[in-house]
């Protein structure tokens, strides 16, 4: 038996970086403007959205500053088990 969820959950991690940086880039954000935002350079902040290490705080703020839509949050934040009703 294939262990479905926890595939589900790292394509939801996946396609979360996915969407920050598609965002990013249709905003025209790029990582040296976020890097000095968090006070780091842009390469760290690349690899901190890359490897999901941000912090909670930083991570609301990056949500806050590219405009993701609540359900969108709550469906990556869940895993990818998030079902609107």
């Amino acid at each position: 038996m294939p262990r479905t969820h926890l595939s589900r959950r790292s394509d939801a991690r996946r396609d979360l970086i996915a969407e920050i940086n598609q965002r990013r880039k249709d905003k025209h954000i790029t990582l040296e403007k976020l890097g000095r935002r968090y006070h780091v350079s842009g390469q760290r902040i690349g690899q901190k959205i890359n490897s999901m290490a941000l912090n909670y705080d930083e991570l609301i703020d990056l949500f806050e500053l590219l405009d993701m839509p609540p359900d969108r949050i709550l469906w990556y934040m869940s895993g990818g088990n998030y079902r609107r009703e």
